[in-house]
């Protein structure tokens, strides 16, 4: 099992709602890590949704990700991306919980290459990251999950 980092803004009620994850292709056709390790995220894995400067729900992935058009609600155009992209089913666990970010500095390394975390602690800008197995059981206890 992994466990993964989704930085989501304004889409993350209706994520959650629509139990999915859905990224694409940068609008120039690069292929980022931050959008790629959607097709490493698999069934079981561990999605801890952040938004608002909080961690406000945990998911397990259901479907592993597949080829999908752009959802119709939710997941806007930014800077002309494509359409076209990748999209993973999940199930809540819990999605109610506010986890402040100044907890989350004190599991998550700082600085990491493709980290959620910058040097200083503040949140990267790019979308999905993949975890340590030690920070997702510390942010798993934090949420109060039993895994």
């Amino acid at each position: 099992m992994n466990y993964w980092w989704a930085n989501q803004g304004n889409n993350f009620a209706v994520a959650i709602e629509q139990r999915t994850l859905w990224t694409c292709p940068r609008a120039d056709g690069r292929r980022t890590p931050d959008r790629e390790c959607i097709k490493d995220m698999q069934t079981d894995d561990i999605v801890f949704h952040y938004a608002q400067g909080e961690i406000r729900a945990v998911s397990r992935v259901t479907q592993d990700w597949r080829p999908a058009r752009r959802p119709a609600n939710g997941y806007e155009t930014d800077s002309d991306d494509h359409d076209d992209g990748w999209l993973v089913r999940v199930e809540p666990i819990v999605d109610d919980i506010h986890i402040p970010l100044a907890e989350v500095v004190d599991v998550v390394e700082h600085g990491r290459r493709y980290g959620p975390l910058n040097a200083r602690g503040g949140v990267n800008v790019k979308y999905l990251f993949e975890l340590t197995s030690s920070e997702g059981q510390r942010l798993l206890e934090l949420a109060g999950v039993d895994e």
